[in-house]
């Protein structure tokens, strides 16, 4: 009987198998043509991240698999065949496709599927053109004051480890671009710094990513009956229910509408003006109220979470991350400072958009910082129709196609023999002038770009030009010891590690 049982089963995977690679035959065929790991049956390379859980120990695994192997190559995951490119020419015709603008199965893991980040194509289009109008430069140079008063007030936290040992200052960045984010594009008093609720999502907020990142590399958890009832399910559904609960403070806040949320019992806003541009949280309600993109409670929440979450830990991390490659560079802060008390010299004065944009060397910084580290390192979509990305190769409907800018950043065919190391030079504008449009791609590019990249600019240059004429960094550690992870998030896991000098006033020096 048991004999029987077990060749019944064995019938049955057998054809399962020959179902799978005969409708799935054009992406075998064009794996068979590229470079990539071994695949075994049901996992792919899955066998690869067995016992790899934490961010740096799957950010190590990547690291080898894109430099064992030359782009475009391809791995299967589970059932997903996943192509990964960088170079410039595959990326612009992957992303300036107009046809091909669904995210990767793997951002469902997400769980916002409402939010622009995951939402499919024709559900985006229409929220994108409605949002883009709350990020227009009319908008967002109204920030500019509440972003140097917040920018004091990272100032006067930082005054406390002022002469102190080094010390990781991440978590203080994080409270600044949280508070921005409460104070600009969802104007509403919630104190980050304080509050019971505010340290708990700084707190809980820090595992949601790295979970979400373990179930992309792990096929076991694909299935939502499985992860929901694994250990790993239940830590994320606990970060994320805290990282709903102040998406729910946001709109408790504005006062939102009972019809579309039962839990919240107020009418919704006035929109506030006819203009075009207008506020993110005023143009989601308005959406709402009209019925209009399929805007109800869920998926107001949805883009919440999505511009809180993203909003803050991406711009902390591009400060941290700018702040330790100054300290650890002499040099290049000093020429980095004495640009800044050129432009704007008055500690007590706000940064203002003419002082940003004449800050030519620190741009060059910024840019380089997020050349070696870019935040976002590895992003994708889901082929909706066939793609011809060069005269090689048409990647086949239903393929992952990924794009690792940490190779493409780091290419020295692109950047030349030193372009491991960090130097703001690589933005002289002959140099930009002669690479290709998509060899830097900080903030991705074509229709679907982030929607915030412009505040994201603005905040970093206006923060740095107030950190750098106020404190001296330093660090002791040094390039070859920094280790990266990877959570969605490609961090510096040592951290913002620095001792901090205040510096003597101009006239002083």
């Amino acid at each position: 009987m048991w004999i029987k049982i077990l060749q019944l089963l064995l019938g049955a995977v057998a054809i399962y198998v020959l179902y799978f690679r005969w409708s799935r035959r054009k992406l075998f065929a064009v794996a068979a043509r590229m470079e990539g790991p071994m695949d075994l049956p049901l996992i792919g390379c899955g066998y690869l991240f067995l016992g790899k859980s934490s961010p740096r120990a799957i950010g190590e695994t990547l690291t080898k698999l894109f430099t064992r192997f030359r782009a475009p190559f391809a791995a299967w995951l589970g059932p997903y065949l996943v192509v990964v490119i960088n170079k410039p020419e595959h990326c612009k015709a992957l992303l300036n496709s107009n046809d091909n603008l669904e995210r990767a199965h793997f951002y469902r893991f997400f769980d916002m599927e409402n939010a622009l980040l995951v939402c499919s194509g024709d559900k985006w289009r229409p929220k994108r053109k409605a949002l883009n109008m709350s990020f227009t430069p009319v908008i967002v140079n109204k920030f500019v004051p509440i972003i140097n008063e917040k920018s004091r007030k990272l100032l006067a936290a930082l005054d406390d480890f002022v002469g102190g040992p080094e010390r990781d200052i991440v978590m203080e960045l994080c409270k600044f671009t949280l508070d921005n984010i409460f104070s600009t594009i969802l104007p509403c008093h919630f104190d980050i710094r304080t509050s019971a609720e505010g340290q708990n999502y700084l707190v809980k907020a820090q595992s949601y990513l790295p979970l979400v990142t373990k179930r992309f590399f792990h096929a076991h958890h694909y299935s939502d009956f499985v992860y929901n009832r694994s250990k790993d399910g239940a830590n994320f559904y606990e970060a994320r229910n805290v990282v709903r609960s102040v998406s729910r403070s946001v709109l408790h806040t504005k006062a939102a509408d009972d019809k579309l949320n039962p839990t919240l019992s107020e009418p919704l806003p006035a929109v506030g003006t006819n203009s075009k541009a207008r506020g993110f949280l005023d143009i989601l309600c308005s959406l709402a109220r009209e019925g209009l993109h399929s805007m109800d409670g869920q998926a107001l929440l949805d883009h919440l979470d999505e511009i809180i979450y993203t909003g803050f830990e991406t711009s902390a991390v591009n400060i941290g991350h700018m702040l330790l490659m100054l300290a650890m560079h002499q040099d290049i802060q000093e020429r980095v400072y004495q640009e800044v008390i050129t432009v704007c010299p008055n500690p007590e004065a706000d940064v203002t958009l003419e002082d940003i944009n004449n800050l030519v060397y620190t741009e060059m910084a910024i840019k380089e910082t997020l050349r070696l580290f870019p935040v976002i390192s590895l992003f994708g979509r889901t082929l909706s129709v066939d793609l011809k990305i060069d005269d090689e190769y048409t990647l086949p409907k239903g393929t992952q196609v990924m794009i690792s800018l940490q190779q493409m950043h780091r290419d020295p065919e692109i950047w030349g023999p030193n372009s491991n190391s960090f130097d703001p030079d690589h933005f002289l504008p002959d140099r930009a002038a002669e690479r290709h449009p998509f060899a830097f791609l900080p903030f991705s590019a074509g229709p679907r770009n982030c929607i915030g990249y412009r505040y994201a600019w603005m905040l970093v240059r206006i923060v740095m030009a107030h950190l750098v004429r106020t404190y001296h960094f330093r660090t002791m550690l040094r390039m070859d010891q920094l280790d990266t992870s990877f959570s969605v998030l490609h961090k510096i896991s040592n951290g913002c590690v620095v001792s901090i000098e205040r510096r003597k006033p101009c006239s002083q020096r």
